[in-house]
């Protein structure tokens, strides 16, 4: 036998103070009865092994014995009985209707006094009372108990059935069972009190096989007006049903509750059909706090029919503590705590689980609630979706917070397992994994507010499922803080695995804010799965950990899946490992439309096989109200930009970028891949403070890789060794440093955007030290190759190792032979200033220059002025007058010439 869930004895000091004759005492086991049951009796003594005789012993209290033996002691609060009126045999029969037998008055007889089932205490049917010339009732606020003992010698378990109470057209004060009841009628609608306190053992526990047939039997118990208080010691079957108490048709009180206490479970009916519709439910327009369960075994589970297994307020609910789980059901809102206005503190000690109906295994409503917890450190539970759309669900307007201390899984459904508000949602922390659905549809596994998300906290993953949306955390303006411990990780369906903020069109404030994860961000099957995404601007994200192994940004199959995407600004993004990009166009990419303040990966950044994968893109918005350029403010990557497709491994700036510091480049098999590409939009020129690239600029297999592209200034460029690559910048280059060789490479640059008067310096300075082989250096070009500035200049130039087979020129082109250095050279017939001259500083070449044994080609260091030229500590004897040419090196084929001065 399981202990009873608490004392009646406890209980009965809840009911009113003023009562004209002693309440009776109850003390017991659940399911049994204790050893010694204290009870104050009036006016009976228990008979051993007899059965007790259905009689009423005076104007309050009657006795009867119960189908399995026990004692049975009905007491009201004030004689309802004339104990001299002729009509009392009549009136009593009419009033307490049993299985068999009936209640007399007198002595006892074999014929009444059996062993009998009350199916039903009608006070409706007791006599009135004249007063004052007008027949009044005398039940009108009466309070009464049921008590029952143990009759020894027989197979009682000490608790008594009650089938139905009807109190008629008559408020109540308190009624206590000590047992079942079935179902219960009280009210009237000039009294605001419909009930004033109900304590029962169970609500609805054998059904309807209690009450008889007359009046048809059923569990709906309708109270007019107010509950003070309902207290359950085990379950609840039955409908408890609060109607507002009206009056001429105005509103006396409305039908509310004060507060609930059950010590069992609220169960619907299981059996599928309408018949299951309302059972295991309570409602009413306000419910005070409410506490169900005293173990992990019970809670709200709900049934085959509508709203089975439930408590609803119309208007507001106060504080819920569910011991247990609360469980969805077959139908329409089963198993479910729901609140049309606010809800308090709710608090539920096991799973939230949704079932087959629709929003069954619910908590919320339309109004706001404070917060609500699911499980506990020492125990965590869990918010499981079902197949029912909308079930395992939190609802709010506005959520104050929420706390999960286990894990939250989509269902098969729209919305099942998920946190939602209409409004905005102060905090949520879950322990545990948030995993969308295995089915298509959409939003499983989820967390979102339609306005603001304060914060939130994942202990474990965030995963997304098959179907779109799903294993989400989503503000339809601000998203705060969120911290996922684990990964982040796509799933089949679209935008599935997502962290999003400000994705509301009409909301005038979209941002993500500070977002941290302590394993990777992983692409998967769906497009923009495995993502973070603003619709307007992301603040700092840190993804990955100094022990995080393998990629902390991983590519997947979807386009842009594994990105980091804001429709504004970024501040700034740190990978604690590499980005890898992955088959989908666009997947582990970085990319803001707006200004990326600061990017720094310790690994690689990696393309992948799909297009545009692994870059960092800042998208100028030339279309705003307020013109915004993509700039970029600081990029380091300790280990390498590596291209795979077409532009993946890019970093492109459709603006300025302040700085970048990278390990080494090495271009792929797609166009322009491994590459740096700044000032590509119309807003602003691409200006660039300093590229640094630590080791070796490589190109691959495919065209213009490993290549930099600068649209405005470069303030300077360092890089360990140039291979095959293409470096051209728009407008003028500080200073290129080469701490290794340059090796089949081409370097552009076309000249200041705002020239001096007699100045125009393309490259200030050019340091190799290693050295050149089939390289380009041009001074005057753009960035498609053309030849644009015949102004353009290039300061002190030395080289420590060999110049072979290569050609520097300053505001040259190469004549009809396409060779440079021959006679035919001239200078660019564009932007010439009388003023300018076209000139090298100087040139020091500490190696040999060196061509080629072959015929038909030819180097040189052309421009219309060389201020001087060493080579292996030889000396040219140029001269101030210019229009001067030498050829130089081993094998005849290179020439340093001066052109004639314009004039």
């Amino acid at each position: 036998m399981n202990p009873r869930k608490f004392s009646l004895r406890s209980l009965l000091g809840w009911i009113v103070k003023k009562r004209p004759v002693s309440v009776i005492s109850l003390s017991s086991n659940k399911h049994g009865c204790t050893a010694a049951r204290d009870r104050v009796r009036s006016g009976i003594e228990p008979l051993e092994g007899r059965i007790a005789p259905a009689v009423l012993l005076n104007g309050h209290t009657l006795t009867y014995s119960d189908l399995d033996g026990d004692n049975v002691t009905v007491t009201f609060s004030k004689d309802i009985f004339d104990m001299t009126a002729v009509t009392l045999p009549a009136a009593l029969q009419a009033v307490f209707k049993f299985s068999a037998g009936k209640a007399h008055i007198g002595a006892s007889n074999g014929t009444d006094d059996v062993a009998q089932q009350l199916q039903l205490i009608d006070l409706s049917a007791v006599p009135t009372k004249l007063v004052h010339g007008v027949q009044q009732s005398v039940v009108g606020g009466v309070s009464f108990s049921v008590t029952s003992v143990v009759n020894p010698g027989t197979a009682g378990d000490g608790f008594a059935a009650i089938g139905a109470i009807k109190a008629g057209n008559n408020a109540l004060g308190s009624v206590i069972i000590d047992g079942d009841l079935g179902q219960i009628d009280a009210g009237v609608g000039t009294s605001k009190v419909g009930l004033g306190v109900l304590i029962v053992d169970s609500i609805g526990k054998f059904g309807t096989t209690t009450q008889g047939t007359t009046p048809t039997p059923d569990l709906n118990s309708e109270i007019k007006g107010r509950l003070g208080r309902l207290v359950v010691n085990e379950d609840v079957k039955g409908f408890i049903h609060l109607l507002d108490a009206t009056n001429a048709s105005t509103i006396t009180q409305r039908g509310t509750i004060g507060s609930i206490v059950i010590g069992g479970s609220l169960i619907g009916n299981a059996t599928v059909a309408p018949a299951s519709d309302n059972s295991g439910r309570i409602f009413a327009y306000d419910i005070g706090n409410v506490s169900i369960g005293t173990d992990s075994t019970e809670g709200i589970f709900g049934g085959g029919g509508k709203k089975a297994g439930s408590i609803e307020a119309l208007h507001a609910l106060g504080n819920v503590t569910i011991s247990g789980n609360v469980e969805g059901g077959a139908a329409i809102d089963a198993g479910a705590i729901i609140s049309g206005g606010t809800t308090g503190v709710v608090k539920i000690g096991g799973d939230l689980k949704g079932g087959a109906g629709l929003r069954s295994g619910v908590v919320g409503g339309t109004g706001n609630t404070a917060s609500v917890t699911i499980g506990s450190t020492a125990v965590p539970h869990s918010i499981i979706g079902g197949s029912g759309e909308s079930s395992g669900f939190i609802i709010a307007n506005n959520l104050g917070g929420v706390h999960i201390y286990g894990n939250i899984t989509g269902g098969t459904n729209f919305h099942s397992g998920a946190v939602f508000a209409n409004g905005s949602i102060g905090s949520v922390i879950v322990d545990g994994n948030v995993t969308g659905g295995s089915n298509t549809n959409t939003s499983s596994g989820s967390i979102e507010a339609l306005r603001a998300l304060g914060s939130v906290l994942i202990g474990g993953d965030l995963a997304g499922g098959d179907g779109a949306a799903t294993g989400t955390v989503v503000a339809g303006m601000s998203l705060g803080k969120i911290t996922v411990n684990g990964d982040v990780i796509g799933g089949k369906g679209a935008n599935s695995g997502v962290i999003s903020g400000g994705q509301n069109p009409v909301s005038t404030v979209k941002m993500l804010g500070n977002v941290t994860i302590g394993g990777a961000l992983i692409g998967g099957e769906g497009a923009g799965s495995g993502a973070l995404v603003s619709g307007g601007t992301i603040a700092a994200v840190r993804i990955g950990t100094a022990l995080t192994t393998g990629s902390a940004i991983q590519g997947g199959i979807g386009a842009l899946s594994g990105t980091v995407f804001a429709h504004g600004g970024i501040t700034s993004v740190t990978v604690l490992r590499t980005v890898a990009g992955g088959s989908g166009a666009g997947s582990a990419s970085i990319q803001a439309e707006g200004t990326i303040g600061f990017v720094s990966i310790t690994g690689n950044l990696t393309g992948g096989t799909g297009v545009e994968s692994a870059t960092i893109f800042s998208h100028e918005n030339a279309t705003a109200a307020r013109p915004i350029a993509g700039n970029i403010g600081t990029i380091s990557i300790t280990g390498s930009l590596i291209g795979g497709a077409e532009r993946s491994g890019l970093i492109e700036a459709d603006g300025a970028l302040g700085r970048a510091t990278i390990g080494a480049i090495s271009g792929g098999s797609g166009a322009f891949s491994g590459s740096i590409i700044t000032g590509a939009g119309f807003l602003r020129p691409g200006v660039t403070g300093s590229i640094a690239v630590n080791g070796l600029i490589e190109a691959g297999l495919g065209t213009h890789t490993a290549s930099i592209q600068v649209g405005g200034r470069l303030a300077s460029l360092t890089a360990g060794g140039i291979r095959g690559s293409e470096i051209n910048v728009g407008q003028d280059l500080g200073t290129l440093r080469v701490n290794g060789d340059v090796f089949d490479s081409t370097i552009t640059a076309r000249g200041q955007a705002v020239h001096a008067l007699t100045t125009d310096v393309a490259i200030g300075s050019i340091t190799i030290a290693g050295d050149i082989l089939n390289s380009k250096i041009l001074a005057g070009y753009d960035l498609a190759g053309g030849a644009v500035n015949a102004d353009a200049q290039i300061g002190a130039v030395r080289v420590i190792g060999n110049w072979t087979s290569s050609v520097l020129a300053a505001g040259v082109i190469d004549g009809g032979d396409d060779l440079f250095g021959t006679l035919d050279d001239l200078p660019i017939p564009v932007a010439n200033s009388a003023r300018i001259v076209a000139q090298i500083a100087s040139i020091v070449i500490d190696g040999n220059v060196v061509g080629t044994a072959a015929g038909g080609d030819h180097f040189g260091f052309i421009s219309e002025r060389i201020g001087a030229f060493r080579s292996h500590g030889v000396a040219l004897p140029l001269n101030a007058a210019g229009g001067q040419s030498f050829e130089v090196g081993t094998d005849g084929d290179t020439t340093v010439r001066e052109l004639l001065i314009r004039r």
